[in-house]
């Protein structure tokens, strides 16, 4: 049985009446784990070609450029979905409540891996020095910790529009219009603001869908959402040859078909009870985003580099599974020791793996004021 509050529903429950509520928080979260799970095995394979170990096949490029094309998307699609509600706060609240559950992590762990990353230097793919890392972090996190950075950066864009009165509609179209400026602020060249250029109209989207996705999507039935799963993962496929996900057209185009996928195949996969694993993964999304750099370059250097262990398939399985495995043990590991702090500043009465405001799934949960039991 999963502990649940009022208040953790109600965040979730984008224009979902009251028998819908419960289903629509499990679909986010299988979303997530599936997200998670490609950004993870990405980051791996990734780091064995960065560090020479593992030739790029034909078949493997094929398959990264797919799940390049939607699996941020979808995270910050997400992300925007959780929006609505939290721009009704305060100003200050709104600001300090990101401050806490993205920059104070991003801060973090940009600290925590640049440590590790110098101090196993030796085996590292690429050797900055430490305190040149330190110097950047204000404008520039460690590794794949942007996406914190920028989804704080456009979540406040949101609020600035929404605080001055602008109609959800409006919000989308200037993340569109910011997203047309992606050519004059490359990430190569501008790092942060490019990305937030490249990533606003997805968190945009989801603000303005939130409360107009149909109360009855989560009632279609199951093979209506499975062939629009396939129908829209098909046409993703087809197009990624002939369309590059970094091109400006061509990005936002295989994004839609694979949000669209992803979102009908978790609303599939959230009426069938056998698949609570990746439920679960979906649910500690933020902890494994943050920590599984640390295991997986960790694993790799361990088993290849030390022990000399032959690279193949099997290896890399072995490392994307403890680069899971590792986050959510020490998730575990925090909450039963009040040491969650390394997360999220967010601290509550009582932790619960719950789907925070930004899309994420909080580490420390939601006070209990009204609790509720549900299967």
């Amino acid at each position: 049985m999963l502990l649940r509050t009022e208040t953790d529903i109600d965040a979730t429950s984008f224009a979902a009446g009251p028998t819908t509520k419960k289903r629509r928080l499990e679909w986010v979260d299988y979303a997530k784990g599936i997200a998670i799970l490609c950004v993870v095995f990405g980051h791996t394979v990734g780091g064995f070609q960065s560090a020479g170990l593992k030739p790029m096949s034909g078949l493997h490029e094929y398959v990264t450029q797919v799940m390049y094309a939607f699996r941020m998307p979808t995270l910050f699609f997400l992300s925007g979905l959780f929006l609505r509600q939290s721009v009704q706060k305060k100003v200050s609240v709104f600001v300090l409540d990101r401050l806490k559950t993205l920059i104070f992590p991003c801060l973090l762990w940009s600290i925590i891996q640049a440590a590790a990353h110098q101090a196993a230097a030796k085996y590292a793919n690429w050797g900055p020095d430490f305190f040149d890392m330190m110097k950047m972090l204000p404008f520039h996190p460690f590794g794949e910790l942007w996406f914190l950075y920028v989804l704080f950066a456009v979540s406040v864009l949101i609020l600035a529009l929404h605080k001055m009165g602008m109609r959800p509609g409006g919000i989308a179209l200037t993340g569109i219009a910011i997203y047309l400026f992606q050519p004059f602020f490359s990430a190569d060249h501008w790092g942060e603001l490019g990305l937030a250029c490249k990533f606003s109209p997805y968190v945009a989207a989801g603000f303005f869908l939130s409360s107009r996705l149909s109360p009855n999507l989560v009632d279609l039935p199951r093979r209506v959402l499975i062939c629009g799963f396939i129908g829209s993962m098909t046409i993703l496929c087809l197009l990624t040859p002939v369309v590059s996900h970094r091109s400006v057209v061509g990005g936002p185009l295989l994004a839609i078909f694979g949000v669209a996928g992803m979102i009908a195949l978790s609303k599939c996969l959230a009426r069938d009870k056998r698949f609570k694993v990746l439920r679960y993964v979906g649910s500690r999304s933020l902890p494994i985003y943050l920590a599984h750099p640390l295991a997986t370059g960790g694993l790799r250097i361990l088993i290849v580099d030390i022990s000399g262990v032959r690279t193949n398939w099997f290896v890399i399985g072995i490392v994307w599974v403890g680069g899971l495995m590792f986050p959510i043990c020490l998730d575990w590991f925090a909450r039963r020791t009040r040491t969650d702090w390394i997360f999220s500043l967010r601290r509550e009465r009582l932790s619960i793996p719950s789907v925070g405001v930004d899309g994420f799934s909080s580490p420390s949960g939601i006070a209990l004021k009204s609790a509720r039991l549900s299967p």
